[in-house]
């Protein structure tokens, strides 16, 4: 749960810009339909795509 929490908070911190309110129902929106893991690698993958 640590390193999750971790990947969420540099998530959100990276993605700043985007309004508060669309993360917010992003990450909602994943939690009901996947799981700690699955939200984990989801978040790295935006974050993969974010650098491009």
């Amino acid at each position: 749960n640590n390193i999750i929490s971790t990947d969420r908070d540099y998530y959100k911190n990276y993605i700043s810009p985007w309004p508060p309110i669309c993360l917010n129902f992003l990450n909602r929106e994943i939690n009901e339909c996947l799981g700690g893991y699955h939200l984990l690698m989801v978040n790295r993958g935006f974050r993969q795509f974010s650098h491009l």
